[in-house]
């Protein structure tokens, strides 16, 4: 699969400088933060997740009981009691910064669908509007 249909993308980059002790000589030591940026949010990971093995999902997300039904193994609660402390959500700077085609294309689609919940509450206010003023 190509970048533009995976909405997960990771970037690692390397971080802060933070002291690590001294020297055998007393100077101070320094060693690079590794961070890693990625997409998605907690509930987007897991949706992403629980997709079959086939479309690039987690094979282990599913639980398959007895009777045949699948309970799901974890929740976005649990991903992000156990998210680990190195792993951070990308802002949109970080996003810009990447400028890759997955990166760039969220945002449009994120502001697409922004606009389309604004125009739906504005037209629904108005339907409520016009509502209450036939009841009055």
């Amino acid at each position: 699969m190509n970048n533009s249909s995976n909405p997960l993308h990771v970037h690692v980059y390397s971080g802060d400088l933070i002291k690590d002790g001294f020297t055998v000589n007393g100077k101070q030591k320094f060693k690079e933060e590794r961070r890693v940026l990625i997409t998605v949010g907690v509930r987007e990971l897991e949706l992403l997740m629980r997709k079959p093995k086939s479309e690039r999902g987690f094979e282990g997300a599913w639980e398959i009981t007895n009777d045949g039904s699948r309970i799901a193994r974890f929740s976005p609660n649990s991903l992000r009691t156990y998210w680990p402390n190195w792993l951070h959500e990308m802002s949109d700077a970080d996003k810009v910064m990447c400028g890759c085609s997955t990166c760039l294309d969220t945002d449009d689609i994120v502001e697409a669908y922004n606009g389309k919940r604004r125009k739906i509450i504005s037209t629904t206010e108005i339907e409520i509007e016009e509502m209450v003023s036939r009841v009055i």
